[in-house]
């Protein structure tokens, strides 16, 4: 469990990097309402030209702070599950199902504390509570102040139903795929990192495409006290009033950029992490 946390740290902070400037266009797309659409390269262009090349990464610090945690569950959970289940597709999925309710606690935090901080500026001026976000750290005290510990977790059902099947379809994907692609006679460790940034980068892509309009709910529930969007009163009221103000386009508002985003931010992310466990292993 120790070996596939530095592993997940270091393949999280990876993805981190590569992935930021798509969430934060990910992000700012989701809680447009329909007269406000803009399409990903306005989008871009939009952050670029009002908040500099930098605006695309704002809210970095929470996930950066916070990828040794979340990784350290996400892949020592998944692997310490592993042992429980059988080791195949199936044994994956289930084992990756337990890992996303568990990873929840600590995503829904970190994931607040990120989108106060991308949605904050020329795109959205004024907080609920004509709050300015600095950083990670004081933007979770400011939660904490204004609205307790309750308010740090705002969203947790919503996360819950993403991550649960998310997590099950990307490790149960992901050891699929390698497991297709293993030559006969071999195993995983005989993958090349080509097939593995490959595997990877799909089972991303997958995992996101089928819960994405679940995403995009909790974008929104998590976006509350930022005006003039983010006024909800439950998860069930913003799908009801999402559907009712945007129709069904809704439910893929960000969904490019996400896909853009999915690919290169898993494939290095599972890639790094294997080749990781697979070399420390060997040097036992």
């Amino acid at each position: 469990m120790v070996l596939e946390f530095g592993a997940g740290c270091i393949g999280g902070a990876a993805g981190v990097f590569v992935g930021q400037p798509f969430d934060t266009v990910k992000v700012r797309m989701q809680v447009q309402n329909g007269n406000a659409g803009r399409g990903i390269m306005d989008c871009v262009k939009t952050i670029i030209k009002n908040e500099s090349f930098i605006g695309l990464y704002k809210g970095i610090t929470p996930p950066l702070l916070g990828v040794g945690f979340q990784n350290a569950i996400i892949f020592g959970f998944q692997g310490q599950f592993r042992s429980y289940v059988a080791n195949d597709t199936t044994g994956e999925i289930a084992a990756g199902g337990v890992t996303g309710a568990v990873q929840a606690v600590v995503t829904t935090p970190i994931e607040l504390a990120k989108i106060k901080l991308q949605l904050q500026g020329r795109y959205c001026k004024t907080s609920l509570h004509n709050t300015t976000y600095k950083g990670a750290i004081q933007t979770i005290l400011k939660i904490l102040e204004e609205e307790g510990v309750r308010g740090c977790f705002r969203g947790f059902t919503t996360v819950l139903m993403r991550d649960i099947p998310a997590t099950a379809i990307y490790f149960g994907s992901f050891h699929y795929m390698n497991a297709f692609l293993i030559p006969d006679g071999k195993s995983v460790d005989d993958l090349r990192l080509h097939q593995l940034f490959l595997t990877g980068g799909l089972s991303g892509v997958m995992s996101w495409a089928i819960v994405y309009p679940v995403d995009v709910i909790k974008t929104r529930i998590q976006a509350k006290g930022i005006i003039p969007i983010g006024q909800y009163k439950s998860t069930y009221d913003c799908f009801l009033v999402s559907c009712r103000e945007e129709g069904l386009a809704w439910f893929f508002r960000g969904f490019g950029a996400t896909m853009l985003r999915a690919f290169p931010v898993n494939a290095a992310i599972l890639s790094t992490v294997t080749l990781l466990v697979r070399f420390f292993k060997s040097a036992d």
